[in-house]
């Protein structure tokens, strides 16, 4: 986006300047480090991070549909999108050296994405790149009919995250299987780093925004990898009996949430490279599955590889979940949180916004987009009656 064009409308908005909190630094869309001049007429705008979550199937609506959820975001007053590009074992763009495009994309328009990415910009959004998959690469609703595990496993099946059982799948009941990488071996690293760094370069997103950068649950990974370099780091063998061990579990867990990190990092100093001043956000877990997932988030916040973590809590009534997960953070700034429109009222919607506010976190992402749209105007006259700059995290 042309960085005047994009502060012109956020000037726009700002005429109806809101609580004071703009003096504080934001990453906006093209900022990159230094606010313009042009800029300070706006001090007083609210800074409050307003995102949507935009799922696969609303794309597959159009672009119709796409363009008219946008205009209905902008007169709501939100101000940040997060758009799917790599989901499934597939992207969402042309030309990947790592992975094919979505097929259902490439139907409707194979550049659907710098189209809408452009259209959002346009109307003053900030634009991140949601990596929805993660580690994650590949999905089957039939895993004995279908004997892909995706174009990077298929290349690079020693890189497939077993569980205990040895099996090469996470298995939900309502959706199918999952295949993923390896979370902690470096060659998982390099490639996964190396995919989301050629979509920020290739595409002229804002923010990076990071989901499933975990294990798949607390039975992984038990791939010969990990039991080597378990062994080698600890001490201990990893054998499916070390759940019974509690001080080998223990070992265990802090292990995988070490592994994860050494990913963050890698993957911090190449989007750095590629797009200098570039914020890294992250969908991640709540306080209590952190140990469960390998995830260490408030890690990455501290050592500087997250500029801002949105713990998904995704139910009615999360208040107590929201206060644990603030305390892992210092700086409450660096967290929102992750809300669900797919699965609360528009009243809790609002109560939890409120609240939310009133732990001075940095806002609210909400998942996600077409269940939400009947709830914009009612947010609007609610709780986002005047608009807010965007943010993302805030200069070290």
């Amino acid at each position: 986006m042309d960085r005047k064009l994009f502060f012109s409308t956020v000037l726009t908005l700002a005429l109806a300047a809101a609580p004071a909190g703009c003096e504080e630094w934001i990453y906006t869309a093209g900022a990159a480090g230094i606010l313009p001049p042009e800029i300070s007429a706006a001090k007083k705008m609210a800074v409050e991070s307003r995102g949507v979550w935009v799922d696969k199937s609303d794309l597959y609506k159009g672009m119709n549909f796409m363009l008219s959820a946008l205009d209905s975001l902008k007169n709501a007053n939100f101000n940040t999108i997060y758009l799917p590009v790599w989901y499934k074992g597939r992207v969402a763009y042309p030309g990947s050296a790592y992975a094919p495009i979505d097929p259902d994309i490439e139907k409707i328009d194979p550049r659907m994405l710098a189209r809408l990415i452009a259209a959002a910009h346009e109307r003053g959004f900030m634009v991140q790149a949601w990596t929805e998959y993660g580690f994650g690469a590949y999905h089957t609703t039939d895993a004995a009919a279908d004997p892909s595990r995706g174009a990077i496993l298929d290349k690079n099946p020693e890189l497939t995250a077993l569980d205990k059982d040895g099996l090469p799948y996470e298995h939900i009941k309502e959706w199918g299987y999952f295949y993923h990488l390896c979370p902690a071996n470096p060659a998982s690293h390099k490639i996964l780093a190396a995919l989301f760094t050629e979509i920020v370069a290739k595409l002229p997103f804002d923010a990076l925004n990071l989901d499933r950068i975990r294990f798949p649950n607390e039975n992984f990974c038990f791939c010969e990898y990990c039991k080597k370099k378990f062994l080698e780091d600890t001490g201990y063998r990893l054998t499916p009996d070390i759940f019974s061990d509690p001080q080998r579990l223990a070992a265990f867990r802090r292990w995988r949430k070490i592994q994860v990190t050494d990913f963050m990092a890698k993957l911090r100093e190449m989007v750095k490279a590629a797009r200098p001043g570039m914020p890294v956000t992250a969908a991640v877990w709540y306080d209590s599955e952190l140990e469960n997932k390998g995830q260490d988030w408030p890690a990455w916040i501290k050592k500087g590889y997250l500029d801002l973590a949105l713990p998904m809590i995704y139910w009615p009534g999360n208040d107590a979940t929201i206060n644990s997960s603030a305390a892992l953070v210092k700086d409450k700034k660096k967290m929102a949180v992750g809300i669900s429109a797919e699965i609360c009222t528009r009243e809790e919607l609002k109560r939890q916004v409120e609240y939310i506010r009133s732990k001075k976190l940095s806002g609210a992402a909400f998942w996600y987009l077409s269940p939400l749209l009947g709830m914009t105007d009612y947010l609007r006259d609610t709780v986002f009656q005047e608009p807010a700059l965007p943010y993302a995290g805030e200069k070290e």
